[in-house]
């Protein structure tokens, strides 16, 4: 219908292309899509593995670190006098895992300081005692004084009103 032959069969052809490019395309298309999924797959699990990989080395470290700690964590018996153990004891079994042993010249120096320093409190709180009995005294004095004070003045004020009568001034 009003175009040639030749020109008909171009156009065919070239449709036939542009279909099987499209078919090319959509071709390549979905296995970008699948490349794609399993790309995002691959890295999940690549994730997966490093969360794994480093879990199992910090669970190394630890397990290295309490190797080492146990190393050192020699467990002694000791034969102390009763009254030299200052650990909690229990009805039946007591645990001495947490017990330390202390060298007796450490423990005489800290006693030393704790007698020292005691002494220094003894003194200053001697000192505040004289302090607040001279305080006291000083009170008492005052008080007594103000008391003798309005004593003389009810006698003053006593012999004032006395009314002088003839027996009085026989006297």
């Amino acid at each position: 219908e009003g175009v040639d032959e030749e020109s008909f069969t171009k156009m065919l052809e070239l449709r036939a292309e542009k279909l099987k490019a499209e078919a090319e395309v959509a071709k390549g298309a979905a296995v970008l899509s699948e490349m794609a999924g399993l790309l995002a797959h691959r890295e999940r699990e690549c994730s997966d593995a490093k969360a794994e990989y480093e879990r199992i080395e910090r669970e190394l470290r630890e397990h290295k670190d309490l190797m080492n700690r146990e190393l050192y964590d020699i467990e002694l018996l000791f034969k102390l006098k009763q009254g030299q153990v200052e650990v909690p004891q229990a009805a039946v079994v007591t645990d001495y895992s947490d017990a330390i042993v202390i060298d007796q010249e450490v423990v005489e120096t800290r006693n030393r300081r704790i007698m020292g320093l005691g002494d220094d409190k003894v003194r200053i709180l001697t000192v505040i005692k004289e302090f607040r009995k001279k305080l006291s005294l000083l009170e008492w004095e005052h008080d007594m004084l103000a008391m003798q004070t309005t004593d003389l003045e009810e006698r003053t004020k006593d012999v004032h009103m006395l009314r002088v009568t003839k027996d009085l001034q026989s006297l």
